[in-house]
């Protein structure tokens, strides 16, 4: 076995961050952990760890860009920690580490840079001590220090299920046209306990929405997307994420930011160097590229039209899509008081006038958008008489002012329903908001 204190150079690892493209949860744990089927990706955005050898001393970590907090609770001493323990008995020598840490990922922003960290503080350990473990014995480590560490194993796209100890590694993207990730960070932290305790007291999105989208989704991935391919599910993995209105209501000003995002989505993007990879040429197609956003000329805008779909909405049941983003313009198609995950209407037409709005909702969400952005809407009535009713339930979904509006009677509507609501919604520009900035 090489001794590990004539090692010349440093053990250098690259810790990237990760995104999750889907997030469902799926139940609560007999450990009190949520279970969780979400499909994840590694980007090129990373931390630059370095760690060597020292004849004598404690551990020791010294930590520029980012504050990842107090040393002490940093997850790298801990990986370092539990992988020497990890060694115990193998006959390793496991001398003390001066550990270099170069925070590029942003803190407490769901990307997992501490869990990174410690995934690689592991690798980086096991080489210059010269140890090894077995693969299960890796994993249980990983799985110890954190539920998001065992992902940065798999080296790849994986489904993510249980705490997060359970991998399936997908194919993710093929192809050459790999698509960019507008990241936006506010200065702002949401801790991971305080948005779960926010789920489980109620703030959630509809029940196995974003569960069938991240099945569903993790089957196409798992046999490979093409960059098109997977732009064209950005509407539907948006809305994805159990999360988001846990999240929204621990850091309200998350919602007018997650609006402008999108907005900033339909921007031309200038594909800039991949944050955190400074002097590498050999990008991983397996990572996904993170870009910044140019704003140019509006003028120079070509109008796009895109299919916006969702599952936390009924499905298209005809040759028609259940919203169409034109420019900074969403059309929703009318939405009736079905439930969408049994197809049933709602008893009752004030039931089913909170069921579509709640419908029309979720297809808003996944453009980006919300009632806010809504500038017209259509109610279809099948009995005039029903206006009083229906508009008290509109009411407590519309904000002030209200947008414009105009009610009519037909003569019937599908299914027998007794409401059927249709929306015009329009996205802020951010040349627009900048000037209103200014």
């Amino acid at each position: 076995m090489t001794d590990p204190t004539r090692r010349l150079a440093p053990v250098v690892r690259l810790a990237p961050a990760k995104l999750n493209l889907t997030l469902a949860i799926v139940g609560r744990r007999p450990d009190g952990f949520h279970a969780l089927h979400s499909v994840m990706v590694p980007l090129d955005l990373a931390d630059r760890l370095s760690v060597a050898v020292m004849a004598a001393g404690d551990d020791t970590l010294h930590v520029t860009g980012f504050d990842p907090g107090p040393p002490e609770s940093n997850l790298v001493l801990k990986a370092l920690r539990g992988t020497r323990a990890a060694l115990r008995g193998s006959g390793t020598a496991t001398l003390p580490l001066a550990a270099r840490l170069d925070k590029q990922v942003p803190v407490a922003a769901g990307l997992a840079g501490g869990s990174s960290d410690a995934a690689a503080a592991i690798d980086a350990a096991l080489e210059a001590w010269g140890g090894k473990l077995t693969p299960e014995r890796h994993a249980e480590l990983a799985a110890s220090l954190g539920s998001d560490v065992p992902f940065f194993l798999a080296g790849g796209p994986a489904l993510v299920e249980g705490r997060g100890e359970r991998l399936t590694p997908l194919h993710g993207l093929r192809g050459e046209d790999q698509p960019g990730f507008l990241l936006v960070t506010p200065a702002v932290a949401a801790r991971t306990a305080d948005v779960f305790a926010a789920w489980a007291a109620g703030a959630m999105s509809e029940p196995g929405v974003a569960r069938r989208t991240s099945e569903h989704f993790a089957s196409e991935f798992g046999s490979g997307l093409t960059g098109r391919q997977l732009v064209e599910r950005a509407g539907v993995l948006a809305a994805a994420n159990d999360l988001l209105p846990a999240a929204a209501s621990v850091v309200p000003g998350l919602v007018p930011l997650r609006r402008l995002s999108f907005a900033g989505r339909r921007e031309r993007c200038g594909h800039d160097r991949p944050v955190g990879r400074r002097g590498r040429h050999d990008r991983d197609p397996r990572r996904a590229t993170t870009v910044h956003c140019r704003n140019h000329d509006p003028e120079e805008r070509p109008m796009t039209r895109q299919a916006i779909s969702t599952g936390g909405a009924p499905g298209a049941i005809g040759p028609y899509s259940q919203a169409i983003q034109s420019g900074d313009m969403l059309f929703c198609s009318g939405q009736l008081g079905l439930d969408p995950t049994t197809g049933e209407l709602a008893d009752g037409v004030e039931a089913q006038a909170d069921r579509a709005l709640r419908n029309l909702q979720s297809v808003l969400d996944a453009g980006g958008l919300s009632f806010d952005d809504v500038v017209k809407t259509t109610i279809f009535l099948a009995d005039i008489g029903d206006f009083a009713a229906v508009n008290e339930v509109y009411a407590r979904f519309m904000p002030d002012p209200p947008p414009a509006r105009s009610t009519v009677q037909v003569a019937a509507l599908p299914k027998n329903g007794r409401v059927e609501i249709e929306a015009i919604a329009r996205r802020v520009r951010v040349d627009a908001v900048s000037r209103q900035s200014a």
